[in-house]
């Protein structure tokens, strides 16, 4: 599993690469000299005007009470700007102190508390090269002791077995037949099934880069937006950088998770497999085990995004359900609707009887 594993340094390289590209943009805006100061400041001083001149047509007492919140606020957001990106890209309990390292550093860092410490990014991609390891030793057939050199080199390659099998289907009594079957039935299973770990696996380096990217958008125009927490009628946009940000920052946490339920099932199959699986039926059985839970693991990780969404936002469809959903509020609708013309049709024959 060579090949997987050389994808480690590749992905932390193209992290880090986007890292540099990032932490330059986002400190654009930030800053006491940057553009998202100079916005805030604007910003404070008309609200604060707005308020003196309310005050001063209906003579309101509470305009102290406004006045007060509107200074702890822009305080508040001008601590946030001023040190917008200051010890981003740091190791250090600092790290997390600044917006930019809040949500870049301390959020995503929470992934590793599932994988004991360790680099969530690197435990996931080491345990899918172990789960297709697994699922090679269950393609391949052991090797033994009076096998030739060339039988082991046909075990060591998996779809090179088929010609074994296929013997054994041509060749062989009744048993032979029924085990050449079973075992070339289970053998375009797990492949199938391996396609979609690698596919998961794919899904789960784009939905890391995904989330990075999105972070630092956010991070980029967060300065700019953060400031209309102070107009009441527009601190929506305060709202929603918030609930983006928060949702691209967990993306790496809902991943990971997805990763460890998804693959640590299908170990557990597989090893159970290659221990007890002595039986024909049990063989295919088990193999249509793993192809469902590497199928659900490569849906759920696809869907990591849209869970990761309604956790920020809310949200209680996570798009899990998918088209079935759709189907099924759309049957709703038709049925509304041909009810609502039922009753039109009876309410106008009892006017039609009445008159």
């Amino acid at each position: 599993m060579a090949d997987l594993t050389a994808i480690k340094p590749v992905i932390t390289n193209v992290l880090q690469a986007m890292d540099s590209v990032g932490v330059e943009l986002s400190a654009k805006l930030g800053g006491m000299d940057g553009v998202g100061f100079k916005f805030l400041g604007i910003v404070f001083a008309l609200m604060f005007l707005y308020n003196v001149f309310i005050f001063m047509i209906d003579g309101s007492n509470k305009v102290m009470v406004d006045v007060t919140k509107l200074l702890l606020t822009y305080v508040i957001l001008a601590s946030m700007i001023i040190g917008w990106s200051s010890p981003m890209g740091g190791n250090g309990p600092t790290s997390s102190v600044s917006v930019s390292g809040f949500f870049l550093k301390a959020i995503p860092d929470i992934a590793e508390e599932f994988t004991n410490g360790k680099d969530a990014t690197v435990e996931i991609v080491d345990k899918y090269a172990t789960s297709i390891g697994q699922m090679y030793k269950v393609l391949s057939p052991p090797e033994k002791e009076t096998q030739s050199i060339s039988d082991k080199l046909i075990n060591a390659v998996p779809i090179a077995g088929f010609a074994t099998t296929v013997s054994l289907i041509s060749g062989g009594n009744a048993m032979q037949n029924a085990s050449g079957i079973s075992l070339f039935i289970s053998i375009i299973i797990l492949v199938i099934a391996v396609f979609f770990q690698l596919w998961a696996l794919v899904t789960f380096i784009f939905i890391l880069n995904a989330g990075q990217l999105m972070m630092y958008v956010g991070l980029a125009l967060g300065p700019i937006l953060i400031p209309f927490l102070l107009i009441p009628k527009l601190s929506f946009l305060f709202d929603g950088w918030l609930k983006f940000m928060i949702s691209a920052s967990l993306f790496k946490v809902v991943a990971v998770l997805v990763g460890l339920l998804s693959l640590g099932t299908i170990d557990a199959i597989v090893v159970y497999s290659n221990a007890a699986s002595t039986g024909d039926e049990n063989i295919i059985f088990l193999s249509l085990m793993v192809l469902f839970f590497a199928m659900l693991g490569k849906q759920m990780m696809g869907l990591a995004d849209n869970i990761a969404s309604s956790i920020a936002t809310g949200g209680a469809n996570s798009g899990g359900a998918g088209d079935s959903h759709a189907l099924l509020v759309g049957a709703a609708r038709t049925n509304n609707r041909g009810s609502s013309t039922k009753e039109k049709v009876i309410k106008a024959e009892k006017t039609t009887k009445a008159a």
